[in-house]
């Protein structure tokens, strides 16, 4: 199934939403004003009902003070005949409880309650009545105040798991890393291991061996660590005494190696015929033992 067009393509900015704010405060004040004037309340309750509900265009950046506005403005709504007064404090109260802090928000809803309590006591002619008509006010302020702080805990928990995978990512790649250091300097300690037995085995019989072993030993950090040498075009064969060199570093090791008892050589050094006439010094395969 195709899923259509979100109704909101791009994210609202906080401008965005103080606009749809301001819509909704002129909207609660101009319907609570025809009302007023047209039904039992008098005109002198739109001074109030304007009071309560236009200052809600600001209650994202300044909620307490737009709560604190409106709970006075309930007060006078109790003497001004105005008995829906609780819907604009139940708006200014969802602010307060999304954007303040936890004590902030018991503390504006304690003061809400007790406002709207007081207000449908003195409104209400008979008791009966004012449980009711409390009732309901005290449901739609618990319902807002609620509606607010549960959105604001699940802000902030979308907020932390963004932290922890973001420090799961970073601790991840600081061990990808660790790992490939560890291998770089693994393998250089082992071409020296490799390098230094090779020179003190032959440092009796051919000295320019082990002084070659010694310098490649020496430019092995250089080349673990140090700046990338440019690439050789193609491998260099070697020829004449090079060659001899290479066969008797080869059989050093494998001699080497079958001394120690960690490898058993299948076969042993033999002449390989190779084009050219020149022959090269061949070794079989080592399995280990």
């Amino acid at each position: 199934m195709v899923e259509g067009r979100p109704l909101v393509a791009r994210r609202l900015r906080p401008g965005h939403w103080v606009a749809v704010d301001a819509f909704a405060a002129t909207a609660l004040a101009a319907g609570f004003s025809v009302s007023a004037v047209l039904g039992p309340e008098s005109v002198r309750a739109v001074p109030v009902i304007v009071l309560a509900c236009l200052p809600l265009a600001g209650r994202r950046r300044w909620p307490v003070a737009v709560c604190a506005l409106v709970l006075v403005a309930a007060v006078v709504a109790a003497f001004a005949g105005w008995e829906e007064a609780f819907v604009p404090l139940a708006v200014a109260l969802h602010a307060v409880a999304l954007l303040e802090a936890r004590r902030t928000a018991v503390a504006a809803l304690v003061a809400a309650l007790a406002v709207t309590a007081s207000g449908a006591a003195i409104v209400s002619p008979s008791w009966t009545e004012a449980v009711s008509a409390g009732g309901f006010a005290w449901l739609a302020l618990a319902l807002a105040w609620t509606i607010g702080l549960a959105v604001r805990e699940q802000r902030a928990y979308a907020a932390q798991a963004v932290a922890r995978s973001a420090q799961a990512a970073a601790t991840a790649e600081r061990l990808r890393m660790a790992r490939d250091v560890h291998d770089v300097v693994a393998h250089s300690m082992g071409l020296i291991s490799m390098r230094a037995g090779i020179a003190n085995h032959v440092a009796a019989t051919h000295p320019e061996e082990a002084g070659e072993a010694l310098s490649i030993i020496g430019d092995q950090p250089q080349g673990a660590g140090g700046p990338a040498q440019p690439p050789r075009s193609a491998p260099r064969r070697p020829r004449g005494r090079s060659a001899v060199r290479g066969g008797l570093l080869a059989c050093a090791i494998v001699g080497s190696s079958r001394r120690s008892g960690r490898f058993a050589v299948r076969g042993g050094p033999e002449r390989s015929p190779l084009p050219g006439g020149s022959g090269r010094f061949a070794i079989h395969r080592g399995v280990a033992a």
